[in-house]
């Protein structure tokens, strides 16, 4: 027959009840019948949360100057961009330049020069 586990998230799915309102209802449970519920949710979580963007702040660029004090990006400087994210399982990283990604720069910091 299958993972279980598979057609159980497959048939909420086919009635329009995301991981998340899932999740919220095991909560709910685990209130009534308690740590049973606390497995489930556990491993659910682990495998469905979704790396969240959040603040401006964690996409961080900063100018690498060369021994030149005036130097900018315009004028030979580089920048350097970094992405500070968090999930689990731990996040993939992968830049782009006009939508395309580019080759290489799947770190979480890239330099432009």
């Amino acid at each position: 027959m299958g993972n279980s586990g598979a057609h159980l998230l497959r048939l909420l799915g086919n009635r329009g009840q995301t991981v998340k309102g899932f999740l919220a209802r095991l909560h709910c449970l685990a209130k009534l019948y308690g740590p049973k519920m606390d497995v489930p949710q556990l491993l659910l979580r682990r495998r469905f949360c979704s790396v969240i963007w959040s603040r401006a702040e964690q996409v961080l660029i900063s100018r690498i100057d060369d021994d030149d004090d005036d130097s900018d990006a315009s004028a030979g400087g580089r920048l350097q961009l970094q992405c500070k994210a968090s999930a689990f399982p731990t996040p993939r990283y992968q830049w782009l330049e006009e939508d395309r990604p580019m080759d290489g720069a799947n770190q979480s910091s890239l330099t432009i020069i």
